[in-house]
């Protein structure tokens, strides 16, 4: 059985993940810093290592990288320990060496889950089965769909990406999947409007489509998903698991598409959907905002910057926004040199 690392600069909690590890048999070490870690893996080659950003001596990225370019690096699993992602955070964790992130406070049950799904003690007849079944997963949010893929592929399918709707589509055209998983709030083409494309080709007709989100959740939602022919629509948590969960219940399965053409009652609903999302957006927008104005008016926050970040579209708001003292407003996904020469431009003028 090959070794667990843990990588953690609090003692306590170091030795309360490797206790809940070891109780179930794992054979596992522990380090509080980044040197300390380098030369337990060169030492034991963990089959998966799980460390915290915050190191007295480097950084988790740079640590992630390093433990990588060790001989047996390519083949262990480093899965990051933390509380929340900044946004910077979230830039760098999107092309970093992680296979997986694990949210603190850590509950046993999800430690032991993890683990055993990154370094299985038996060897899983339904991960076999799903060998060779392909799911395409259309996301606008390089972070998310970094980290779905992640997930979906540890259940033993193959993945492909696409940046948007009208991405997937084409992937989807061009490749027919085994199935699709899709964010509904995407530009060009959200995913209402992508399910209802993919059930209008009769060789996708059938192919299980699961929509997701964090922002359409009401149940109009629901019934707009049915009317496109989405075999589920979930809400997107932390953990993804209701997004996993469909994924497996509906794989297999043949779906019953819509109408071939829109009938005005879907495309109709659709628009109301998107204006409502939209009033959601702005109502979100001007929130951030005014909280940034109820900050300038503290004398002690008032030269404090403020840039908002959100996956909602602020086309309509965005003027409002920055007159209630936001410095700047950007849209998911980022451009990640515009927000650090943002960030860099706010730091030189505080």
């Amino acid at each position: 059985m090959r070794t667990i690392l843990i990588v953690e600069t609090d003692p306590a909690t170091r030795e309360a993940l490797c206790g809940t590890l070891r109780g179930v048999g794992w054979s596992v070490v522990g380090a509080g810093t980044g040197s300390d870690a380098l030369a337990l893996a060169a030492a034991h080659e963990p089959a998966v290592v799980l460390q915290g950003l915050r190191l007295p001596d480097m950084s988790g990225f740079e640590l992630a990288r390093r433990l990588r370019a060790l001989p047996r690096g390519p083949t262990t699993h480093i899965i990051a320990l933390t509380a929340m992602l900044s946004s910077t955070d979230q830039v760098e964790f999107a092309h970093s060496p992680f296979a997986d992130l694990l949210a603190r406070p850590v509950e046993p049950s999800r430690l032991l889950s993890l683990v055993e799904r990154y370094a299985p003690r038996e060897a899983s007849a339904t991960g076999a089965a799903r060998r060779g079944q392909r799911v395409l997963i259309c996301d606008d949010d390089p972070h998310q769909l970094k980290l779905l893929a992640i997930r979906i592929r540890n259940l033993g399918f193959e993945v492909e990406t696409a940046s948007d709707g009208r991405d997937g589509l084409e992937k989807a055209l061009r490749s027919r999947p085994d199935a699709i998983v899709s964010d509904i709030l995407m530009p060009e083409l959200d995913g209402f409007g992508f399910c209802l494309a993919v059930r209008q080709d009769p060789r996708m007709a059938g192919v299980p489509v699961v929509l997701n989100s964090s922002s359409y959740v009401e149940p109009a939602d629901q019934a707009l998903a049915a009317k496109v022919g989405a075999s589920a629509c979930v809400v997107r948590t932390p953990d993804l698991r209701g997004v996993l969960e469909a994924l497996t219940a509906s794989i297999g399965t043949v779906s019953q598409p819509p109408p071939v053409a829109p009938t005005i009652e879907v495309v109709a609903d659709h628009l109301r959907r998107v204006a409502r999302q939209t009033e959601r957006q702005a109502a979100v927008v001007f929130s951030y905002a005014h909280r940034a104005r109820r900050m300038a008016a503290i004398p002690r926050l008032a030269s404090i910057p403020v840039i908002v970040v959100t996956a909602r579209d602020p086309a309509a708001s965005e003027a409002r926004a920055l007159g209630l003292g936001a410095r700047r407003l950007f849209q998911k996904p980022v451009d990640h040199e515009a927000l650090l020469a943002a960030i860099d431009e706010a730091v030189r003028d505080a």
